[in-house]
């Protein structure tokens, strides 16, 4: 019965939630209840359940499965909170903290844009701007791969993003969504082992005695330390999958809106800067921004000079 009623319940879930968040949870709270249990007794506890009857037992079991698919759920939905916070996207209170490490990764960019032996290592691992640095290393990768699209298309990747996922091809998607699911996996692990360091070592103090807690809490925060440097490494190929989006697809929107495609760097440039202004603002920027959306019935306008800020930006980088 507990088998079927199982498999049953992990059929309603699909196998993404099931990896990135239902086993982790499942985990979590059999390590606070086996907590419980060692505190109370094992043949204590073992007697109680045996003593109980068949309904009782399977009814329990129901429940804890129901709640460890509730909880599952719920961390599904918290996942991008979670990984912003990985990203460094810290509250107010944290603003020392966050500018004391961005000056540090700040350090660490200057070192490796005078390095040419480590060119490929700051292209992945870090954004070109100054002004974009992050005070986390994956914060830092995710935003280099976020600018991406700015630096060479002027495309507001946050803005167009969502409008140009719905239009990859299901082989790029599935990519995408394979690449990603370890990351979503290794943030949920940082936080739940995060959680188990502070909820664990409360019960541990409770019903155990001072070494489990002091096991618990150092536990707890090196599965978190673990689980945030595996989040970095799986981070790597998701970002280069989402400039390889960009790069490959991004004309993918232009058809799907019934925009001309540009015939030139510099015009295609100027197009995406204004769709980005369009989208995000409501409308183009300045008077002549709307002739550069690139209307099939309008003629072609004038292409803005080649070394705009932006283009001698990505020359002065690429000449690196």
């Amino acid at each position: 019965m507990l088998t079927s009623l199982g498999g049953g319940l992990l059929g309603l879930l699909d196998r993404r939630l099931v990896l990135s968040a239902w086993l982790p949870a499942m985990l979590f709270w059999g390590g606070l209840g086996a907590l419980v249990v060692t505190g109370i007794g094992w043949p204590t506890t073992a007697h109680w359940w045996l003593g109980r009857p068949g309904q009782f037992q399977a009814a329990l079991l129901v429940l804890a499965l129901a709640w460890i698919t509730f909880c599952a759920y719920l961390i599904a939905t918290l996942v991008p909170a979670i990984i912003r916070s990985g990203e460094g996207y810290w509250p107010r209170l944290l603003s020392r903290l966050a500018r004391w490490r961005r000056g540090r990764h700040l350090a660490r960019q200057a070192r490796l844009s005078m390095d040419a032996a480590a060119f490929g290592r700051r292209h992945a691992d870090y954004p070109l701007r100054a002004a974009s640095v992050m005070p986390t290393r994956l914060g830092n990768i995710l935003r280099a791969a976020e600018d991406h699209a700015l630096d060479r298309y002027e495309i507001n990747a946050i803005v167009v993003w969502p409008r140009l996922y719905v239009l990859l091809p299901d082989r790029f998607t599935g990519a995408l969504a394979a690449a990603k699911l370890p990351l979503d996996l290794m943030a949920v692990i940082g936080a739940l082992a995060t959680a188990f360091a502070v909820a664990g070592t409360v019960i541990a103090a409770i019903m155990l005695p001072s070494y489990a807690a002091l096991a618990c809490a150092g536990g707890g925060l090196l599965g978190s330390c673990l689980a945030y440097a595996g989040a970095v490494q799986a981070a790597r190929p998701y970002a280069q999958l989402i400039r390889a989006g960009f790069d490959v697809h991004r004309t993918l929107l232009l058809d799907a809106v019934g925009l001309r495609r540009p015939r030139t760097y510099g015009e295609e440039r100027s197009q995406w800067e204004q769709l980005s202004h369009l989208w995000l603002q409501g409308a183009p920027e300045g008077p002549t921004g709307a002739a550069l959306l690139g209307y099939p019935g309008l003629p072609p306008a004038d292409e803005p000079p080649a070394e705009t800020s932006g283009t001698r930006r990505f020359l002065s980088w690429w000449a690196r």
